[in-house]
């Protein structure tokens, strides 16, 4: 019969210690935590209520524009509020803009229409990706301490050979022997 295995539990000096080094994690990864990253997630909530409030508004306008209002504090010339939510949409437009410039210029990607010249200098003077694989440096550098190689002079290599220089060739081979891959004698040549 096989004896089961005793699991005694854990002791309590272990257990406080783990809790304590995952206290202290946690404490860590709460100081490590950005404040600048709480502060985009803000501006971006801002912006999606901007345009919560606006589309709201447009909606509130459609309404008006199609039923009167007997409302006298805000009336449009043909009697609806339609003048009043105009005006507001158009006021929530404009932060909602306020607040996409400054959640775009925190990350450095907002370009005013006026700094195009900026924006075109600053693109000129991007440089490409130098890409480089190891063999290729390690070639270039080879190349620039070596001298570079000499190329064979072409014109011996163009003149024609004379049969009596073949005759000669074959005889300093040895008999029975082939010549080249092709497998035939110096006796067939």
């Amino acid at each position: 019969m096989k004896k089961r295995p005793t699991c005694y539990p854990v002791p309590d000096y272990a257990l406080e210690c783990a809790q304590f080094m995952e206290a202290k994690n946690y404490d860590d990864a709460q100081s490590r935590f950005s404040p600048d990253t709480a502060n985009l997630s803000r501006a971006k909530r801002m912006a999606d209520w901007w345009d919560r409030a606006k589309r709201a508004l447009i909606r509130g306008l459609d309404t008006a524009t199609r039923l009167p209002s007997n409302n006298a504090e805000c009336h449009d010339s043909d009697g609806t509020q339609a003048g009043c939510l105009r005006e507001q949409i158009r006021g929530c437009q404009d932060k909602w803009r306020e607040a996409k410039a400054r959640r775009l210029s925190r990350k450095h990607a907002l370009f005013p229409q006026r700094l195009t010249a900026d924006f075109y200098k600053r693109i000129a003077s991007k440089y490409g990706d130098n890409v480089h694989t190891e063999s290729q440096l390690i070639d270039d550098y080879i190349a620039s301490i070596r001298p570079p190689k000499r190329i064979a002079d072409l014109e011996e290599l163009d003149a024609q050979v004379s049969l009596d220089k073949v005759r000669a060739a074959i005889k300093r081979c040895k008999r029975g022997k082939s010549c080249g891959p092709d497998g035939l004698g110096n006796t067939w040549y």
